[in-house]
C-alpha cells in the first residue's frame, strides 16, 4: 500500500513576520518554510496554532521548545513535541505525555525513520 504524504513546514513566531524572514535568509533555510505566523496574525500561541490549521486545513504537529507551546498545541488540538535540553523541561514534557527530544536533529531522525517504516 502506498501513501502519499505531503509535508507543510511553517514557522510560528512572536516577532515580526519580517523580522523572522530575515533571520530565516540570514539562515539560509527561507525556502525551508512554505508559511510564517507571526506576532502579526496573534500574540498568542494557541491562536497562532489556529490560525496556521486554518491556513492548511490540516492536522498540525508542533515541534516547541517551551512548555506553553506544548500546552497551546494541545488546547489547539495539534499533537505537540517538545523539544529541551533542560532536564527540568524534558520530565514536565513526560508528565504531560508529550513527546521529548533534546534537540531538533533527534526529532527529525525520529519523524523520517517513522515515515519510511510506517507510511512509504
Amino acid at each position: 500500500m502506498n501513501f502519499c504524504i505531503t509535508l507543510k513546514i511553517l514557522l510560528i513566531t512572536k516577532q515580526t513576520r519580517e523580522s523572522a524572514f530575515i533571520a530565516l535568509k540570514r539562515l539560509g533555510v527561507s525556502g525551508v518554510f512554505d508559511d510564517v505566523i507571526s506576532r502579526e496574525d496573534s500574540l498568542l500561541r494557541e491562536k497562532q496554532l489556529r490560525v496556521a490549521s486554518d491556513t492548511l486545513g490540516a492536522k498540525l504537529v508542533h515541534v516547541g521548545d517551551t512548555l506553553v507551546d506544548a500546552v497551546s498545541a494541545l488546547r489547539a488540538r495539534a499533537i505537540p513535541v517538545l523539544v529541551t535540553g533542560d532536564r527540568y523541561g524534558f520530565h514536565q514534557g513526560n508528565e504531560l505525555g508529550v513527546p521529548v527530544f533534546e534537540n531538533v536533529l533527534r526529532f527529525v531522525e525520529t519523524l523520517t525513520h517513522y515515515i519510511e517504516r510506517y507510511m512509504l
